[in-house]
């Protein structure tokens, strides 16, 4: 865990700007905070670094480049932030 200044990174959302699970609607260049306890996988605002690595989570038909800052978590190929703008 750390705290990151900014992250760039990519990733889907299905055509009616939600994410993967329904739980947010985004709206671009609008920063969402995440309230409660990062869980890599399972709670947070998800995103990849790299645009080849966003591939392997195809959840929807809209990509997009993200910002990510706060509270930050890195995994292998993804990560997952306490605040994220599309």
């Amino acid at each position: 865990m750390s705290k990151s200044k900014m992250v760039t990174g990519y990733k889907f959302i299905t055509s009616d700007m939600r994410s993967k699970n329904g739980y947010q609607t985004w709206i671009i260049r609008k920063w969402v905070k995440y309230k409660g306890k990062l869980v890599m996988c399972e709670s947070g605002l998800h995103g990849c670094e790299s645009a080849l690595d966003s591939l392997n989570y195809v959840y929807g038909e809209k990509w997009f480049k993200v910002e990510a800052r706060g509270e930050i978590l890195r995994g292998d190929d993804k990560f997952d932030a306490s605040e994220m703008s599309e």
